[in-house]
Order: C-alpha cells, then sequence, then structure tokens
C-alpha cells in the first residue's frame, strides 16, 4: 500500500513538475510576442524595414538568451557549491566574467548590424523600446499583477542573474 501511494504521489509530482514547465513555455511565448508587438509599434517600421530587422533581431536575442543561459548555469553551480574548492569557485566567477564580457561583445556586434539596417531615430527608439518593456515587466513582477511574466519567474531562465 505504501508503495502505491508513494508511486502516486511521484507521478503526481512529476506531472505537476511537467505542467508548470509547459506553463512557464507558454508565458515566455507570450513575453515574447508582446516584447516584439511593442518594439513594432514604438518603431513602426515599414513592411520593408520589419523584413530585415526581424531577422537580424531574433539572432541577436537568441545569442544573449545563449549566454546568459549559461551565466544563469554557472551561477547556479555557485549557489549550490558546499562541494566545490576554493579554486572550482574562482573559476566559475572568471567563466562568469568572461561570459558577461561576450555578452556585451553581442551588443555591439549587433549594434554595428543594427546601424546598417535602422535609422539613427529607429535605434533610439528600439534601444528605449527594450529598456522600458523590461522596466515595465519587472515592475510587474515586483507588485504581483497578473500575466506575462508575473508574480515570481515562473523557470529558471524566466530570472536574471
Amino acid at each position: 500500500m505504501k508503495t502505491l501511494a508513494y508511486a502516486l504521489m511521484l507521478a503526481l509530482i512529476s506531472f505537476s513538475a511537467s505542467a508548470q514547465r509547459g506553463d512557464c513555455e507558454q508565458r515566455m511565448k507570450k513575453v515574447k510576442a508582446e516584447k516584439a508587438a511593442y518594439i513594432s509599434q514604438r518603431i513602426n517600421f515599414s513592411e520593408e524595414e520589419a523584413q530585415k530587422f526581424w531577422p537580424v533581431y531574433n539572432e541577436y536575442n537568441a545569442e544573449k538568451e545563449t549566454a546568459q543561459d549559461e551565466i544563469r548555469s554557472k551561477m547556479q553551480k555557485l549557489r549550490n557549491s558546499q562541494d566545490l574548492s576554493d579554486n572550482d569557485k574562482i573559476k566559475l566567477l572568471d567563466e562568469v566574467v568572461a561570459l558577461r564580457d561576450k555578452r556585451s561583445d553581442i551588443n555591439v556586434k549587433y549594434h554595428e548590424k543594427f546601424k546598417k539596417i535602422m535609422t539613427a531615430d529607429q535605434l533610439v527608439e528600439f534601444y528605449g523600446a527594450e529598456r522600458h518593456f523590461k522596466k515595465h515587466l519587472l515592475y510587474g513582477i515586483n507588485k504581483g499583477q497578473q500575466g506575462p511574466g508575473a508574480n515570481k519567474p515562473c523557470c529558471p531562465k524566466a530570472s536574471q542573474n
């Protein structure tokens, strides 16, 4: 009987975790879609400009997310670092610093690409829109509002280090 109860409890926990991951993925997709709509509205691209911008932006965003995921992973290892030596902790911290530099390099690389496809005014609006959207999202999280990204991050990928 205990075995059956234990198996049922494990199944429920597994199902719950899977559902939460699915909810998280849905919320992250919704946040990305809202961000894209917000950027489009702020910059007011022509159809031709949008066709040039979005593929470059998607590459930019993917590279930033990859770097952020790597940073997050290393920071998680540091948070659970009871078994790591001081040298291992220093090595991980050095890697985090290098990844943050890589993230800055990504910004510089794509700034050059954006300059080729956007006007100066569009660039100003783009950077402002990104900053404003992030601020708005964080405000909603801090205020506990419902909606994409609200309350607390739904998954490790939603939090920033």
